[in-house]
Order: C-alpha cells, then structure tokens, then sequence
C-alpha cells in the first residue's frame, strides 16, 4: 500500500452517508462484529479504489465516529473490549443495500439509496435539534422513515409533572435532495391523520423541501407549525446553539 495516498477524513470526502453503510456491511458480514483494526481495515478497502488510505489522524476520528456518534445514535454498541457490535437499528441502516447484493445498481437508484439513508440521518438530527428546543420532554421515534412511515416520525411527552407549554408534541421529518420538491400526499395525508388520532397538541412538519400550496392551507387550518428548507432548519439551530446538518454529517473529524 506504499502508493496509497494518506489521508483524514475531510479529504477524502467521506461523511457518515457514505462510511455507516461501508462500515456496517463489513459488520454483517462478519458476525455483526468487527474490532477498530478490522473497521479501518473495511475503509481502507474503499478507500483504495481512489488510491487512498487513513491517516493515522483519520483512524482517530473513525474510532470517534464509531465508540461516540454510532453508539450515541443507537447504530453500534460495544460487545467486548475494542469490539463493536451492530444493533437492530444499525442492521436496519443498510438493509436497502442488502436487498440489492447481486445487482447492479447506478445512477439514479444510487442517488435514491443515499438519500434514504441520509434521511434517517437527518431524522436523527432533528431529534437532537428538538430535544434542544424542548429539553422537559422525553422523546420517541416511532419507527424507520424510508419504509415503515406512521404518518409521525418523532412523539414528544412532558417529563412528569412540569408546567410543559404542550402535552404533546408530533413531527414529521422529510428529507429532499433537491429543495423544490415537495412532500407526497400520502406522507401528508398520513402525518394529518397521525395529528389527529394521537390527539398531538403542537404538531410540526420538517422538510427540506417545500409544501404545496394545498398543503400550506391545509396547515393554516390545522395550526401546524411549519420548518420549511435546509436554511430554515439551519436558521433555527444556531438560534438554539445547534450544530448544522453538515457539521452533524462530519462531527466526528478531527
């Protein structure tokens, strides 16, 4: 490997959207485990096909992106010393990748496939965001985005008996690659009637792209808070002293 260029993260242009699913399908494949050595390994593996390999500054913020953001996010958990294990929720992370082993896929599905999992990143980031914005209430996230919708993806109760302005709270979170498209109806339909039968107090929709005019009138009726483009939701987390959703995609270099 002595013609491979060393690099950190940054350069080689590889945020979490691109290492959890290299990393956790090396994961799966060996018994749901592998040990910080075989994880470098696994990138490395990629990274040679750009003649590239981790810097020994880039190992430290894998081990970072791994034993804090990946277990934090409930993706990984530590099984033994310097031993990582998948959870649930990790396996799940690469199940669109899995699904396709043995076919060959370009182009548009690629794109469609990183979006579905920068998705259930940025669902991640707006739970953060918000338990920032509420801190009294416990939250819930109430199941995969990509294919499991229930019309609300994070459910917020009060913390005991606190005087909380609202006795619950529900959100919609959906992320677009291109911020001109809009939310499809039956998400719509759907988070309108989760609000509904769950009976939430403050309902919210996140979206980085937009809604239709059908939509806004629907949430002007309904008093629906709205949290419209990726400059909105970065507007409303330096409000709150958050991270961006890009610092939040490479929190973990060094």
């Amino acid at each position: 490997m002595s013609n491979l260029r060393e690099v950190n993260i940054t350069q080689s242009g590889l945020s979490k959207v691109d290492l959890y699913p290299i990393i956790f399908t090396a994961m799966s494949r060996n018994q749901d485990s592998l040990e910080m050595n075989e994880i470098h390994d696994a990138v490395n593996e990629k990274l040679a096909e750009t003649q590239q390999i981790l810097s020994e500054q880039g190992k430290k913020s894998i081990n970072t992106l791994i034993s804090k953001c990946a277990k934090e996010e409930g993706y990984v958990f530590s099984y033994s010393r310097n031993n990582w294990r998948l959870t649930d929720e990790g396996s799940d992370f690469i199940e669109d990748k899995e699904e396709q082993e043995g076919v060959d896929i370009t182009g548009p599905d690629e794109v469609k496939m990183s979006n579905n999992r920068r998705g259930t990143l940025f669902e991640k980031y707006v739970l953060g965001l918000f338990t920032r914005i509420h801190p009294n209430y416990v939250w819930f996230r109430q199941g995969r985005l990509t294919q499991h919708e229930r019309g609300l993806d994070l459910i917020a109760k009060p913390i005991g008996e606190s005087t909380s302005q609202y006795k619950s709270i529900g959100i919609q979170v959906k992320h677009h690659i291109n911020e001109k498209d809009t939310i499809p109806t039956d998400y719509w339909n759907k988070f309108l009637q989760g609000c509904f039968v769950r009976r939430i107090d403050e309902a919210i929709i996140v979206t980085t792209g937009k809604l239709t005019g059908e939509q806004y009138r629907d949430a002007g009726e309904a008093n629906i808070k709205v949290i419209e483009g990726i400059g909105e939701i970065h507007r409303l987390s330096k409000m709150y002293d958050y991270k961006t959703f890009d610092e939040f995609l490479m929190e973990f270099d060094e």
